[in-house]
């Protein structure tokens, strides 16, 4: 009873590894700076489903502080389309001493269309033999043990 449940087991992990990859890729994204040093830049991604962008969540900064740098480094999802706009803002108090946040239009619209992550042959033929490999060991562990 033992020895089937071992074996069971040792092609479970070999079909459960194969079918576990998720793809993403890393997208980096540089503008030209304001003619007027601002405060910072933020970077908003449209929203596939409505059409628009969220302008009050911004993809990029998204530790809460002001960014001055003209470059962006975000992840993406793989087989979707990404447009991107930038804008520049001022942190200014107005007449009345109150704070105010300016912002600039937004940028030239950018998007991007990631290439899926392809596995080639080889590389199925090599996974395959890694994971074969690792439940063989398995399996030759597991025999030991019932020794």
């Amino acid at each position: 009873m033992k020895k089937a449940l071992i074996v069971i087991t040792a092609v479970f992990c070999i079909a459960a590894s194969g079918a576990l990859t998720s793809q993403a890729a890393q997208l980096t994204l540089q503008w030209d700076p304001n003619p007027t040093t601002p405060t910072g830049y933020a970077l908003f991604e449209r929203n596939q489903a409505s059409g628009g962008y969220d302008y009050a969540t911004p993809v990029w900064p998204t530790d809460g502080t002001d960014h001055t740098e003209t470059t962006a480094t975000i992840n993406v999802a793989d087989d979707t389309e990404h447009a991107f706009v930038v804008r520049a803002y001022m942190k200014v108090t107005d007449l009345s001493g109150a704070p105010q946040v300016i912002w600039s239009g937004d940028s030239n619209e950018v998007t991007f269309l990631p290439e899926p992550a392809v596995d080639t042959p080889k590389n199925l033929i090599l996974n395959a033999v890694q994971y074969l490999s690792m439940a063989i060991q398995n399996l030759a562990s597991a025999v030991q043990m019932l020794k």
